[in-house]
């Protein structure tokens, strides 16, 4: 699909999980940059290396929620963007010259042209979504873009706003299209690089942590 990628198939969780396992995935970026406000970089280098099993969400309210609505999402997506025709490409893709650069993305317009990430969320306060995006998402995207070479990427969330006082909460579906910007391509693949390093020597240098093989 991608000239620069291999495509690693799976027939599983556990399968992706494994691919997974050997390099560094959307999710993991905005962790290593410092963004995620769930998880330090240091316990992301615990867990590639082997020495702490990440926690398991699959019971997490909020991690089902967003399963089970992807693929209303990307058919909605395709309702209001029906030039684009996002489908699931169902693989993980793999950058030849990086092995360890990977990218799971969650659709793929019919030109090959652009890609889609889907998202979930549930916030206080809606303007980070109307006027921007998470920075941990948008690395995410930029990621993706370093991996595949892709131009384009759309952002397709459903952002659930919080009520207060009684009042329900709301649903609100936001889109974004995100540019590749190469400038910060290069440096997102040189800080997450520097990250693969620690995790390749099995050496935390910052707390003069090293982990015999």
């Amino acid at each position: 699909m991608f000239e620069n990628c291999n495509e690693l198939t799976f027939n599983s969780e556990e399968d992706w999980l494994k691919i997974r396992d050997k390099g560094i995935g959307g999710s993991d970026v905005g962790t290593i940059l410092g963004y995620n406000k769930y998880k330090s970089s240091y316990t992301l280098f615990l867990e590639k290396t082997g020495r702490q099993k990440p926690d398991d969400l699959s019971e997490n309210e909020a991690v089902q929620r967003g399963k089970k609505a992807e693929e209303h999402l990307v058919a909605l997506c395709n309702v209001y963007n029906p030039e684009k025709e996002f489908f699931d490409p169902n693989v993980t893709f793999q950058r030849k010259d990086k092995p360890w650069m990977l990218a799971n993305l969650d659709g793929v317009s019919k030109d090959l042209k652009e890609g889609l990430e889907i998202k979930t969320a549930c916030v206080r306060n809606m303007s980070e979504w109307r006027d921007s995006i998470p920075q941990t998402y948008y690395c995410q995207v930029m990621w993706y873009m370093a991996v595949t070479g892709l131009e384009k990427f759309t952002l397709y969330a459903a952002v659930e706003s919080l009520g207060f006082e009684g009042n329900k909460n709301r649903v609100e579906l936001v889109q974004h299209t995100i540019l590749r910007n190469q400038e910060e391509i290069d440096f997102i693949e040189q800080e997450v690089e520097k990250f693969w390093d620690k995790v390749r020597k099995n050496e935390w240098k910052e707390f003069k942590i090293s982990f015999g093989i």
